[in-house]
């Protein structure tokens, strides 16, 4: 009895293996350029808004702050960077974790969307295309523009 891998055409395998392959190595020059970048960059004045708040010893504190005109940020930009600071510290690169994640898997959702629909070169373009943008410089800050950009 066939099964279902076994009707596959043999390119179909090897396309799988080259996204795949193709993405890690994506991956693995954009975490090490924005950490990089994230690391020499010290935080400036709406960064350590979201740097104090996140220092306060609970969750509805910083929530209740915000309410009261302290920052004008949705909850789970909170939410996220208060996680990625208590499992990492408060530095740099893991205070900005959440936005730099999420711009890359922005990156990898544009390259799947055009990849499936117009073919592997266009995807990969679609996929670099921020990094050629002033998206860019949202990947490595600690605001909610990154994690805005990873939610669509």
């Amino acid at each position: 009895m066939a099964t279902v891998e076994d009707n596959d055409p043999p390119s179909s395998v090897n396309l799988s293996w080259r996204i795949f392959a193709g993405i890690g190595l994506v991956s693995v020059i954009y975490f090490t350029d924005i950490s990089l970048k994230a690391s020499q960059k010290c935080f400036w004045f709406d960064e350590l808004f979201a740097v104090y708040l996140c220092r306060l010893p609970s969750f509805m504190s910083t929530w209740s702050a915000v309410i009261h005109g302290a920052d004008f940020n949705p909850p789970l930009f909170y939410l996220l960077t208060r996680g990625a600071q208590r499992l990492f510290g408060e530095g740099l690169i893991a205070t900005r974790l959440p936005e730099i994640v999420s711009v890359w898997l922005f990156c990898i959702c544009l390259f799947l969307f055009v990849a499936r629909r117009a073919g592997m070169i266009s995807g990969f373009i679609a996929g670099a295309f921020p990094f050629f943008t002033l998206a860019q410089h949202y990947a490595y800050e600690a605001r909610a523009h990154g994690i805005v950009l990873g939610w669509c």
